[in-house]
Parts: structure tokens; sequence; C-alpha cells
């Protein structure tokens, strides 16, 4: 029985060493890509290309403290607006080294008005999928709450939108519409559920409508050509 007992603690301090080590590298590493005067926001391991490695989205924040805004009126006392970037680094196997193949300044919104939560909300990858999360919610002005999510695939030597989910609610009413679009097969889904009725049970009733629209789009989108929060096939159906 003490045999196991010990054998069982030296596992658990193994493991635990094991993990630090491979904690401060992946800090190190990641630390090692961001440049002077930038600081690490948020990261994502994944294989976005297909070639069986980990490839690393980083998005950076830029540290110039004139960015550092002190607001008098209503909202947040002080707004970070520095600059974001959003940076994509695939594995090379033969050198075993990570490159920069994306560096893009417009994707990833700042924080600039003191009545709104950070637009931006993080990235992940799923399934080689790189997708960038946005959050619009107003303390003051507006009533409605919105989630976005967008989706990019490499293909062809180059990152493209190919999806975009949208949802919206509005806080007094809770009305919402869930928009689904699919750039590849310029589908999408509009879906609107009413505000909640109750009955005399105290029952809750909630209306769903769903239309499936087409759309023309001559060319995907790609991340220079992309202003967040305003694409036009989405626009059309807000």
């Amino acid at each position: 029985m003490k045999r196991l007992i010990i054998t069982i603690s030296y596992i658990i301090i193994s493991s635990r060493i094991i993990y630090g080590q491979n904690h401060e590298t992946e800090n190190d590493l990641i630390n090692s890509l961001i440049p002077k005067d930038w600081i690490l926001l948020k990261y994502e391991k994944g294989d976005l290309n297909k070639d069986g490695f980990e490839d690393l989205a980083i998005v950076i924040h830029g540290t110039d403290p004139s960015k550092i805004v002190v607001n008098d009126g209503f909202g947040y006392d002080t707004l970070d607006t520095n600059p974001r970037t959003l940076l994509i680094f695939f594995y090379n196997n033969k050198n075993s080294k990570y490159e920069l193949i994306k560096n893009e300044k417009g994707i990833i919104p700042s924080h600039s008005s003191p009545t709104m939560d950070d637009p931006f909300s993080g990235i992940e990858i799923k399934k080689g999928i790189l997708e960038i999360n946005y959050y619009i919610w107003f303390n003051a002005g507006s009533w409605y709450v919105t989630n976005e999510t967008y989706k990019f695939r490499f293909q062809n030597n180059d990152f493209f939108l190919i999806g975009i989910e949208y949802e919206n609610m509005h806080r007094g009413t809770m009305e919402s519409k869930e928009i689904s679009v699919n750039f590849s097969t310029r589908k999408m889904l509009v879906t609107e559920f009413s505000a909640p009725t109750y009955d005399e049970n105290d029952d809750e009733h909630i209306e769903k409508k769903e239309t499936w629209f087409n759309f023309t789009l001559d060319n995907l989108y790609k991340f220079n050509e992309i202003e967040p929060f305003n694409i036009r096939v989405l626009n059309e159906y807000l």
C-alpha cells in the first residue's frame, strides 16, 4: 500500500512538472512572436492549412499610453483605444519554426466607445476554421445586444470568409433574430423569434419564423476586404 501511494505521488508530481514546462515553453514561444511595444490579447492553436501541424492565431494589443483616453462622461472612466492586430503563423515542419503569413490590422476592433462593451470577444480554431467573435452591448443608446462570429478558411493560398453567425436580441421585448450566412453556397437562413407571451398557466410561448434566401457574390471576402459589422450581404437582411 505504501509503495502504491509513493508511485501515485510520483506520477502526480511528474505530471505537474511536465505540464509546467510545456506551459512555460508555450508562453515563451508566444511572447517571442509578438513585436516590441505590443502585448498579447488572445491566442489560439490549431491546424489551419491542413498539413497535420498546429498553427497559431494571435491577437496583439498596442501599448501607446497616449491611446488611453479618460472619459468624463457616461460609461467607462477610461478607454484603452490602442490598435489591435491579428497575426497568423503557420508551422514549418522542415525548419521547426513558426512563419508569419498574415498581419491583419483591420479585422480586430478597438474598444473606442465609452458606452459600449469591448466589441472583440475572442478567437477560436474549430476543425481548421478560424472564428473571430464580436460582441455589441451598449449601456446607453441602444436596447439591442448582438453576437457575431466570422468564420475564415484557408484555401487557394489565402484566408476567405466562408460564414457568419449573427444573433441579435432586444433586451426590453426579448424579440430576437438569428442569421446564418454560408458564403460558399450563397445561402442564408434568417430565423425570427417573437416576443414571449404567457398563457393563463404562465407557460411561455414564442413564435419562430424561418426564411431561406439566396444571394449573389462574385468573390469571397478576404481579410483586407472586410470591415467588421459592415458586411453587405448580411446588412441587406438586418
